[in-house]
């Protein structure tokens, strides 16, 4: 097991997978949501929210906030970004699109966009510290039946 380096947490990032975006709360537990997201290596990450949600409420220029994503197969990896939020802007279709395609392919991505047509934003983070683990390489072998032997 071995921790990524910057640009291996960056590279593991911009494969597209859920994410889960963590965001602080006064007097309670921080706010953990799952979220689409887009990202490219060395940018900033993006993710679209509903106007009306207690993200949008928690979340304001320089609120610091983390993002978290994982394989859930074996080798297990994770990766963790603490980030600021950089820019908080009007959505544009454009933006969902985007977004859309990452997760569901041109076709349905681009059906998926055309249904959200709630008010929204676009709120892009900017990473300051990267954190992850990374199982592969290891000598762990796992046991037959367990949900690490399932993975494979």
């Amino acid at each position: 097991m071995g921790s990524f380096t910057p640009t291996e947490a960056q590279v593991f990032l911009a494969e597209t997978r859920v994410a889960v975006l963590s965001i602080p709360r006064p007097d309670k537990a921080p706010m953990s949501s799952p979220v689409w997201f887009a990202y490219e290596v060395g940018g900033d990450i993006e993710f679209i929210i509903a106007e009306t949600t207690w993200k949008r409420r928690l979340l304001q220029l320089g609120t610091p906030v983390t993002i978290t994503t994982h394989d859930d197969r074996w080798p297990y990896r994770w990766v963790s970004a603490d980030c600021v939020v950089a820019d908080i802007r009007p959505r544009e279709h454009v933006d969902v699109l985007r977004i859309a395609q990452r997760y569901l392919g041109l076709t349905a991505g681009e059906a998926y966009a055309h249904t959200r047509t709630w008010p929204g934003v676009c709120v892009r983070l900017r990473p300051q510290r990267w954190l992850g683990e990374n199982f592969a390489g290891t000598e762990l072998v796992a046991d037959e039946g367990s949900p690490a032997s399932r993975g494979n």
